[in-house]
């Protein structure tokens, strides 16, 4: 015996099911008729949101030489003759100036005054006569300290041409500064160098611990008197101003010194938004030290890559001490 569902029931069935088919038939529709459009819209260079958020670019920042670029300094030592003429003008010959004193021929060096009583006329004359006494002794002395602290005038005369090609074939003078600012941008290629004049750091504004803690408010900023000039910036949001300080090949003070190679360049680092300075390095470079006819052996080849040798060094210093790009300006809230 078959079992059959009621004719009401069936009908009940078959109706859920053709409203079932319809309803999926309605979204079907639906969903392809916005489907196309809102990947249209996804796709569409043109609409705003198919363009992901990008953060602004970071600040500019920019370097530059600023002030005139002094003479690299040579120490030359001094002869053995022009020792010995020192000492001996000094020591044996100190009277000369005394007996010279009131004269046309009187010299603006001062006078050696006794060590006792020198107000006393008995005792200057005493005092002038023994120093007299004494001009062998300073001459003796001066001899032999120019033989001992001098330097030979016929190494020195070979010497000198040596030292002088050497210093005109690294051009010191004239490439010093742009070769320094092409290292900079090797190491940094992001940063903005600048080829013209900057100006002084002294121009830039100094915080000082008052600012810092109470800072002026906003609409007294303007009224600070701005000494600096930006624009020579080209539009750079903060600045590194350098300053060659010294350089030269020199030593202490003496006859015939240890020399080196000694460059001493200053940086400072200055906000250009507010015109203010932030803070101030040194680089400085210094090579081995040797007697001036020493850096004159082969033609001046130790002088020649010294020199060469500061520039990469001093420029390694800076980069070093150069600060991160300033941040981005913040955008107004529309």
């Amino acid at each position: 015996m078959k079992l059959r569902p009621s004719t009401a029931m069936h009908r009940l069935v078959f109706d859920h099911s053709r409203y079932a088919g319809a309803r999926l038939a309605v979204l079907g529709i639906i969903v392809c008729a916005l489907t196309p459009g809102r990947v249209a819209a996804q796709a569409n260079p043109d609409d705003p949101a198919y363009h992901p958020a990008t953060p602004p670019p970071p600040g500019r920042l920019a370097v530059g030489f600023s002030g005139e670029l002094p003479q690299f300094v040579v120490q030359v030592p001094d002869t053995k003759s022009e020792v010995s003429g020192d000492v001996v003008a000094r020591l044996g010959l100190s009277w000369v100036r005394d007996w010279l004193a009131g004269t046309p021929y009187e010299t603006d060096e001062p006078l050696i005054q006794p060590p006792i009583l020198p107000q006393i006329k008995q005792v200057q004359d005493i005092w002038f006569v023994a120093r007299l006494g004494f001009t062998p002794i300073g001459a003796a002395v001066g001899f032999v300290t120019g033989a001992r602290a001098g330097e030979s005038a016929r190494k020195l005369k070979r010497a000198l041409p040596s030292v002088g090609s050497a210093m005109e074939e690294v051009q010191m003078q004239a490439g010093f500064e742009p070769l320094l600012l092409a290292f900079l941008q090797e190491k940094l290629p992001g940063l903005s160098v600048l080829t013209n004049r900057l100006p002084h750091e002294s121009t830039f504004h100094q915080p000082e611990r008052l600012d810092r803690e109470v800072p002026l408010p906003p609409e007294w900023q303007g009224m600070r008197r701005v000494r600096s000039d930006a624009a020579a910036f080209g539009g750079a949001d903060a600045g590194v101003i350098l300053r060659v300080v010294s350089w030269g090949l020199m030593g202490r003070h003496g006859h015939n010194q240890l020399l080196s190679v000694n460059v001493v360049v200053k940086g400072t680092v200055v906000n250009l938004r507010e015109g203010t300075r932030l803070r101030e390095f040194y680089a400085q470079y210094e090579s081995p030290r040797k007697k001036f006819v020493e850096w004159s052996v082969d033609g001046g080849r130790a002088l020649r890559d010294e020199l060469r040798q500061s520039v990469q060094s001093i420029a390694e210093r800076i980069a070093g001490e150069m600060p991160p790009p300033p941040p981005p300006l913040a955008r107004p809230v529309l």
